[in-house]
């Protein structure tokens, strides 16, 4: 449709909003230089720590949020947990020194949309990682509110480590706190009884 058409030339020729929160110069200048070669338009806005970046967020947009994992007030998964704690609502790319397999899961699990290796990172690749990014954040944002429309939640077991992750709308029908459900499968089918 007409309407479609003119939504993605708009989104493709409107610059995305970068925050990435790195503490090193020569990192950003990289980071950059990238983002500058990829072929699209970006403004990047930078915060040396999760708590710049909080203030940043206050009175910016941002449209992606692209953080190192190695900062000062916050390393680790922290600094993942801190960012969302007031950004809950924007995509997260993870962008580290560490090629580290376990750490990339657990960030994905924690919320990140992506996680990417500094080294031989190229311009092009981290485009696409952002753009992505945002693109699934929109829309999970339609499903969670088509879900809290229809009244319906959605739960996942991840059968490996035996995770469980619930919709906000299956937080909100049940009336428990982000957290308050189990969290395994097992603790889900504890209240029901051996013959049903």
């Amino acid at each position: 449709s007409a309407g479609r058409l003119m939504s993605y030339r708009y989104r493709r020729y409107t610059a995305v909003r970068v925050l990435l929160v790195e503490d090193h110069a020569s990192d950003c200048a990289l980071i950059e230089i990238a983002l500058r070669s990829a072929g699209r338009r970006f403004e990047l806005s930078v915060a040396d720590r999760p708590s710049a970046a909080e203030a940043h967020l206050a009175s910016h947009e941002a449209d992606v949020v692209l953080l190192d994992l190695n900062l000062p007030d916050a390393s680790g998964i922290q600094a993942l947990d801190r960012l969302q704690s007031f950004a809950a609502d924007k995509p997260v790319v993870v962008l580290t020194g560490l090629d580290d397999d376990e750490l990339a899961v657990v960030a994905l699990q924690r919320g990140a949309s992506d996680y990417l290796v500094k080294d031989g990172l190229n311009g092009s690749l981290l485009a696409r990682s952002l753009i992505y990014a945002i693109e699934r954040c929109r829309i999970e944002q339609q499903l969670g509110e088509a879900q809290r429309i229809a009244h319906v939640g959605s739960w996942e077991w991840t059968i490996a480590d035996d995770a469980l992750s619930c919709s906000r709308e299956l937080h909100r029908i049940y009336d428990s706190p982000a957290g308050g459900f189990p969290t395994t499968l097992a603790g889900l089918l504890a209240p029901v009884h051996p013959d049903d």
